[in-house]
């Protein structure tokens, strides 16, 4: 696929969006800029877009101020939006799959298929009689939603993506196909994106339905206070600041929790008949760096949990992007990169 211009990801969160603007030749991908802007309470709710014309408004501003008018976009759909589901199917000419698997389908989207949009990847073919596939599937309407907000703004909604499958394409460009059965998690504000690859295939996605938002939430209801002196008491705490009690608690049944959906995930892809266990976590997004977190996910996972690094392979361009704010955007940008990498694939 060749764009005339760079394929722009455009990862649209809960709390923020976030615009990757890369250029991708080959095996070689320079991260030009990266714009974050911050979204509307409620204009997105689990991935469902609510106020495609507030997103819209968003985004405007920054096609405004970089001149990105008419520039295609990578947009990644997330929560319960989009179904992500590995099934077996009997053996068949590929070029049959997508006819056939409208009727396989019908029984794993829990929304009416005549009202979806699905696609498929075939990830194994070794069984002589079976093959496994990749289904991803969608509601219509949050698809138009997702296009009307990209649309309405300036820009050409070229792909839908999905978040999940967004951070895979830039774990693999970064790290290549890693051995063996790894996971990648990225805790956003409202949902976590948690995805499971076997040998550069992601054989499970899903998405927790729990993010960065719960900390402030638990800290507002425990000490009485409001959403925003919640949030600044839980900021404080990532600077080692002097912390009242109760922050440390909610903060602490916090982290048991994602921890726990977690694990509960890595169990259930276990239950669905693959013998090979997780041995590593790669992590993203803000909340990651909570005091205590990634102990606690290791401690309950029993699994090894280390950052994602999204510039292992991915350069920047200097004059745009300095070190300093390299560093801060690290957490935050794998799945706009794994957007705009797909202008190269």
């Amino acid at each position: 696929m060749f764009f005339k211009k760079p394929l722009l990801g455009l990862d649209l969160g809960s709390s923020s969006v976030k615009i990757a603007d890369l250029k991708v030749s080959g095996k070689k991908a320079v991260l030009n800029d990266l714009s974050m802007v911050p979204v509307a309470k409620g204009a997105i709710e689990a991935g469902d877009i609510i106020s495609p014309e507030v997103i819209a408004s968003s985004l405007k501003a920054v096609v405004d101020r970089k001149s990105y008018k008419n520039y295609p976009v990578a947009v990644g759909m997330f929560g319960g939006a989009v179904l992500v589901k590995k099934i077996t199917m009997p053996k068949m000419d590929p070029k049959i799959v997508h006819e056939q698997l409208r009727w396989e389908a019908e029984q794993y989207i829990p929304f009416n298929i005549d009202e979806s949009v699905f696609d498929f990847h075939i990830i194994n073919t070794a069984n002589v009689e079976t093959m496994d596939v990749l289904l991803v599937a969608a509601r219509q309407e949050h698809i138009f939603r997702y296009f009307e907000s990209v649309e309405s703004a300036g820009l050409k909604c070229s792909i839908v993506d999905v978040n999940g499958l967004a951070l895979a394409n830039c774990f693999e460009f970064n790290y290549g196909v890693v051995p063996g059965t790894v996971a990648l998690i990225n805790i956003g504000a409202s949902v976590t994106n948690l995805v499971i690859m076997d040998s550069g295939n992601v054989v499970f996605s899903r998405d927790i339905p729990y993010g960065g938002q719960l900390y402030d939430t638990e800290i507002s209801r425990d000490l009485g206070v409001g959403l925003p002196e919640a949030e600044s008491l839980k900021i404080g705490l990532s600077y080692q600041q002097e912390t009242p009690q109760e922050v440390l608690s909610a903060v602490g049944n916090v982290n048991d929790t994602l921890a726990m959906e977690i694990n509960n995930s890595f169990d259930f892809y276990k239950s669905s008949g693959s013998t090979q266990s997780v041995s590593q976590i790669f992590s993203s997004g803000g909340a990651i760096r909570t005091p205590g977190l990634v102990q606690k996910i290791q401690d309950t996972t029993n699994t090894s949990c280390v950052l994602l690094d999204p510039f292992l392979r991915v350069e920047v361009n200097p004059r745009k992007i300095s070190a300093e704010l390299k560093e801060q955007i690290r957490l935050f940008c794998p799945v706009a990169i794994g957007l705009g990498l797909r202008g190269g694939r």
